[in-house]
């Protein structure tokens, strides 16, 4: 258990939604996340007044660890919340853009 096969890293256990890195960022951040099984995902960005900005992912994807990379030039500074749906778990994470 936890022996990678073939060169390949073991499947995730569990859902995960890692820390945005770079955070605070300018312009670009990367996402990453962890499916334990074959999902359909959502990834999306809000504001703090929770108005959806930016649809980054949807689609069906397989188990295993994902990024995004978030390119938010054109988005004024401020502080936003990328959340992260798989069937019906969810999770979201805080992002801090400084220009």
């Amino acid at each position: 258990e936890g022996t990678p096969i073939h060169g390949e890293a073991p499947l995730p256990l569990d859902f995960a939604l890692h820390p945005a890195f770079p955070n605070p960022f300018n312009p670009r951040t990367t996402i990453s996340f962890d499916l334990p099984t074959d999902q359909f995902v959502s990834l999306t960005v809000s504001d703090l007044q929770g108005r959806k900005v930016a649809d980054l992912l949807s689609e069906r994807l397989a188990a295993g660890t994902h990024q995004f990379t978030w390119n938010a030039a054109g988005m004024a500074s401020g502080t936003y919340f990328a959340t992260l749906r798989a069937g019906k778990w969810s999770e979201h994470t805080k992002l801090v853009l400084l220009k």
